[in-house]
């Protein structure tokens, strides 16, 4: 006999046992054998989100003013119905200007997971702040035999409008 899952969803991740035997016609020539049980487990794997940044719509932005990256994580939508169980999402935004790198990490937790989001606010903000933004976004759950999904990025370049100012004497 075989099982079959249609529509797999999360939840169906797990251990399965399959138990049988032959059940012989009474006779006194056929025996009828022994239980046969057979286990396994089946894992599954989160969909991986789509990410992506809003930056206010700006390429360049001035000195001295605040910038606000919103960065959204979000399971597509023929895939969402298939999440049925509480998923989290991991965010880490990392910052690149020139040789050097930055990572700050940001942890939301959203019931069957919808949309996500996580904010990176610069206040005040110089010409050191320019340089290349990134989102990296994983979704993982506790749910035994649920394996996080991919990591997915979007990244966005920051550019800064420096007024120079020369005094002549």
């Amino acid at each position: 006999s075989m099982f079959q899952f249609n529509n797999t969803k999360l939840s169906d991740a797990g251990s399965y046992t399959c138990t049988g035997m032959i059940d012989a016609v009474k006779s006194s020539f056929v025996e009828q054998s022994n239980k046969i049980v057979d286990s396994g487990s089946i894992s599954i794997k989160i969909p991986t989100p789509l990410v992506t940044i809003d930056s206010q719509n700006l390429q360049v932005y001035n000195t001295s003013t605040s910038l606000d990256l919103t960065c959204s994580a979000s399971i597509n939508s023929t895939e969402s119905p298939y999440v049925d169980v509480f998923t989290s999402a991991v965010f880490e935004w990392r910052y690149i200007r020139g040789e050097s790198e930055v990572s700050e990490i940001f942890l939301t937790s959203q019931n069957n997971l919808k949309i996500s989001t996580s904010s990176l606010s610069l206040h005040y903000i110089n010409l050191s702040s320019a340089g290349e933004y990134t989102c990296d976004v994983y979704l993982y759950s506790n749910f035994s035999f649920v394996k996080n999904s991919t990591n997915q990025s979007d990244k966005i370049t920051i550019k800064i409008n420096g007024n120079v100012a020369f005094m002549c004497l």
